[in-house]
């Protein structure tokens, strides 16, 4: 099985959780973890869903939550879990700062 990380955004509204759970059934994907949530000041729901599928296929994968979704014309963004994100940590000069990020990377 190959892991991917799903990140989708789009107007809330009912049947959202319904449609991409349903698109990833469609691949026979298996959720491994979902969170979501709507943003108050601009109505927008967002979710972050990491699942496996037995498809090696990122492109059939996103064909299927685009299909599924389209009508809520989302911003989705579908990658492979091995595939991480860079990012540029800056604190203040300061240790504690450091010393709790560097903590809570280890605790993972």
């Amino acid at each position: 099985m190959t892991a991917y990380i799903l990140t989708f955004r789009c107007p809330d509204g009912p049947g959202i959780t319904h449609a991409i759970t349903g698109a990833l059934l469609t691949v026979e994907a298996n959720i491994l973890e979902q969170a979501q949530f709507t943003e108050t000041t601009t109505n927008d729901f967002c979710l972050r869903t990491r699942f496996e599928a037995p498809t090696g296929d990122l492109a059939e994968v996103r064909q299927a939550v685009t299909d599924a979704t389209a009508h809520l014309a989302p911003a989705i963004t579908l990658r492979h879990e091995e595939d991480r994100r860079r990012a540029l940590i800056m604190v203040s000069k300061f240790d504690h700062c450091l010393v709790d990020l560097l903590y809570r990377h280890q605790l993972g």
